[in-house]
């Protein structure tokens, strides 16, 4: 799938103000510079609000209004699919959205209300996917190497389009708990069944002994019912009590694992910290070891007495600065850990107790109809006449022999349903046919990445695995990705990027006609690094024709394009008053191409 855009606009918007913006994509190599605040990045929130109702950034939604004007904000994109021309709209201040295709307002794009699921169908791309392949922010993003793993697993997955599988393993695994449930349900009148059949051939044939024997045998039945009754109720009581127990024990141990959430995001939330200062230390350790060489790590030459000792006393005190941070934010995980082990426990615990609660909830209805059923013969038997026909109980146990079978039916077809979803939750789960697909395409991903990674000059390899865990080496040597230098992390990180796009456009069928990089260039990368990356956004556009490339940026300039042959276009946005304008160079520099 591809999507051509062609144009957005917007007003009150941040902080442009009540005069429509307007942005005509082209299919250049374009510079969009401004100094911090100006309103640079406020573009990608314009394009990433009016596609999928939420900015870019972390900004509040009231917050997108323009805080001087305050009402009114718009935003109007055009954008091609296939054949098909569209034009979405959305506001604030009043809420407002319409979709318009070849001219004419679309009021679903299914049977269903005309919502963001919607939307995301008619685009072909998810918000996640946007955020990482049409529009790379470099503050906005957690670089993917920073990933958990399942986050990292869940953007590949998007990017290769397997979020199908994952929402058919929910729905396999509601089904499996619905049919779960349907076996039990019916497990238990099953059973009330059974023992209301062998009750009313034991009665029946009790019936046929009375006939014979009317007189003589009332008064012992009587008596037996009534025992019968008694002892039911009896185990009535004792049920209900347990239950009463049960749901006492249940109210004490809520409480117990009450903070379980808590405490497991901030063991989670912990655990970057932690990586931090121990990566530091075995840093700082390195350097500390040059001591003994008594030359200087950074530019070789050999330390005076005095130089060395006040150089190395700074380390020093900068390793046990954080080694004492790590190890005061260790003590605190593990007592989080254990913290979080005693409520697991508890919380299992009380899973137990509740599943003990609807067991005794299933005996007490089968003593109830029991009980039912004995006071009805009771009464029964009491106005019994010699003679006594036992017809009526013969239908009630083939009809209840019908409904046994009807239970036996349902529970073989359901059972044999939660057989094959149980294999079928085998089959999509991470190792099943998503651990088969990873392992056909990381061996791309990796050639890509590296391709890449060479590009830039960078003497690294990422390597990953089906499982999407990463080695990271310089040589014969192993590394860390926190290990590497901002600039070094800047080029690992628009590699992957660049990757991402790759894949997306060749292995998920989708693409677009721009792609937007926000500040990726303002962070710790030195002026080869950018050209490399230059060059290859250029090799990008060439090879695609209908590719628009635009570089946000407060530091890129003319004069950074000096060293490539290319002609480019510059935006600058300027502040004029308390308002942004978004305007084009009209002395525009660059290279002929």
């Amino acid at each position: 799938m591809y999507i051509k855009f062609n144009t957005i606009k917007f007003k009150n918007f941040l902080s442009y103000g009540n005069g429509w913006t307007t942005l005509n994509f082209n299919n250049k190599l374009n510079l969009i510079n401004a100094q911090n605040g100006a309103g640079k990045s406020t573009i990608v929130d314009a394009i990433s609000f009016v596609l999928f109702g939420k900015p870019y950034r972390d900004i509040k939604m009231k917050s997108l209004v323009n805080y001087i004007n305050k009402r009114h904000l718009e935003v109007e994109i055009q954008f091609d699919i296939g054949k098909d021309s569209y034009r979405m709209l959305r506001g604030l201040a009043p809420s407002k959205f319409e979709l318009y295709k070849n001219g004419e307002m679309v009021e679903a794009l299914s049977s269903k209300k005309l919502n963001q699921i919607e939307i995301d169908k008619l685009l072909g791309v998810k918000y996640l996917l946007f955020k990482n392949v049409m529009c790379i922010g470099a503050i906005s993003n957690v670089p993917f190497f920073n990933m958990c793993l399942s986050d990292r697993r869940e953007l590949l997955e998007t990017i290769f389009g397997l979020t199908n599988i994952a929402d058919m393993l929910d729905e396999v695994k509601d089904r499996r708990s619905n049919d779960n449930i349907t076996i039990k349900t019916m497990s238990a009148t099953k059973t009330g069944l059974e023992n209301s059949i062998n009750d009313l051939i034991k009665i029946i044939a009790d019936m046929e002994q009375k006939s014979r024997n009317f007189e003589t045998n009332k008064a012992d039945r009587l008596e037996k019912v009534k025992e019968h009754i008694e002892q039911q109720k009896s185990d009535l009581v004792k049920h209900e009590t347990n239950i009463q127990k049960c749901e006492e024990k249940c109210a004490e141990l809520e409480p117990d694992f009450a903070e379980l959430d808590d405490t497991m995001t901030r063991i989670r939330e912990r655990v970057a910290g932690l990586a931090e200062h121990k990566a530091k230390v075995t840093s700082l350790t390195k350097i500390y070891d040059f001591r003994e060489k008594n030359k200087c790590p950074i530019c070789g030459t050999d330390f005076c007495s005095d130089h060395a000792k006040e150089y190395f006393d700074g380390i020093l005190a900068e390793i046990n600065m954080e080694q004492g941070f790590y190890d005061t934010l260790n003590e605190k995980q593990k007592a989080d850990e254990e913290s979080a082990e005693k409520m697991r426990n508890s919380k299992s615990f009380y899973e137990k107790v509740k599943s003990r609660i609807s067991t005794e909830q299933t005996v007490i209805e089968g003593l109830k109809r029991g009980i039912d059923y004995d006071e009805k013969q009771y009464k029964e038997i009491e106005a019994e006449t010699n003679g006594f026909d036992p017809s009526d109980q013969r239908k009630r146990v083939e009809e209840y022999r019908k409904q046994l079978k009807i239970c036996n039916d349902t529970i073989d077809e359901t059972s044999e349903r939660v057989a094959i979803d149980t294999d079928l939750i085998t089959i999509l789960s991470d190792s099943g046919i998503k651990r088969y697909f990873f392992e056909e395409i990381v061996p791309i991903l990796n050639l890509k990445i590296n391709e890449y990674i060479k590009k830039f000059g960078l003497n690294v390899e990422v390597i990953f695995d089906s499982m999407l865990e990463y080695t990271l080496t310089r040589g014969a040597f192993e590394m860390e990705y926190n290990g590497l230098s901002n600039g070094e992390k800047t080029r690992v990180n628009v590699a992957m990027l660049l990757t991402f796009y790759d894949i997306a456009k060749q292995l998920s069928n989708w693409s677009s006609s721009i792609l937007f990089m926000d500040e990726i260039f303002d962070t710790g990368i030195d002026g080869e690094g950018i050209t490399d990356f230059l060059k290859e956004l250029i090799t990008m556009i060439q090879g695609d024709s209908n590719l628009g490339v635009y570089l946000i940026s407060h530091k890129l300039n003319d004069l950074n394009f000096s060293q490539i042959q290319y002609k480019f276009e510059t935006l600058r946005v300027q502040k004029k008053g308390c308002f942004s304008q978004l305007v084009k160079d009209r002395n525009e520099q660059g290279s002929p191409s």
